[in-house]
């Protein structure tokens, strides 16, 4: 009895921690809770700053990572929904889950394929992109929507072929009415005319809803997730 107790007790806890565990450990996860396609999994890379991580697909510093982002921007060209969308937001449920490494690198995949691409930073609280790619963020949006600042003299340009970046030009005390607002969408109408795709990097969603103002002018969003 003790030890066919033991037994069915040491199964019962595995089942039990096995149904409480909500980590996310394969694509039947994420499909089965999002109800949308896996794209990638694209490899962890370690031993690598910030920098060099956002930049990994113009070094090609992993042959994985440089694949797997090809990968999905064939899967993006191949989709009906994803193929003809110009502007593309990623976002995560909470900080650290890496959409602002798949941003760029997704940015950078497109420009690599000849697409003219931006690569558009609209987390106003904590903005990343800059520093990533190893830009000064002095001038940026915030400038363009609030002072009326032209877009070419806040636009770096050719930041690699094809490829231009428009960050933020530092912080906003209330980014939810910038994001909201009719200047921001006049300047999104704006670039769709200057650029085949436009990648824009958001804040997470479980943190602040900014990314949901940003719903109304976007095409779709890719939903990075952070494995386990």
């Amino acid at each position: 009895v003790g030890v066919m107790g033991g037994l069915a007790l040491g199964g019962g806890l595995v089942f039990l921690v096995a149904f409480m565990d909500d980590r996310v450990k394969s694509a039947f996860d994420i499909e089965g809770t999002v109800g949308l396609p896996l794209l990638g999994v694209i490899p962890r890379i370690k031993k690598l700053d910030s920098s060099a991580k956002a930049q990994a697909v113009a070094a090609n510093v992993d042959r994985h990572v440089t694949e797997t982002f090809r990968s999905i921007h064939s899967t993006l060209k191949l989709n009906d929904e994803s193929k003809n969308a110009k502007i593309i937001l990623a976002t995560s449920t909470v900080p650290s889950e890496g959409k602002s490494f798949v941003s760029s690198n997704l940015a950078l995949t497109f420009a690599n394929h000849g697409e003219r691409t931006l690569l558009l930073d609209a987390d106003l609280r904590l903005p990343n992109i800059a520093s990533s790619m190893q830009l000064e963020n002095e001038l940026g949006l915030l400038d363009h929507i609030e002072q009326g600042t032209s877009l070419d003299e806040v636009m770096v340009r050719e930041v690699y072929p094809n490829l231009d970046v428009l960050p933020t030009g530092g912080k906003s005390k209330n980014p939810t009415q910038i994001l909201a607002s009719a200047q921001f969408e006049a300047m999104l109408a704006d670039l769709r005319d200057r650029y085949d795709r436009i990648v824009v990097d958001s804040p997470p969603l479980a943190a602040v809803s900014d990314a949901l103002n940003l719903l109304p002018f976007i095409d779709g969003i890719i939903y990075v997730i952070k494995f386990n």
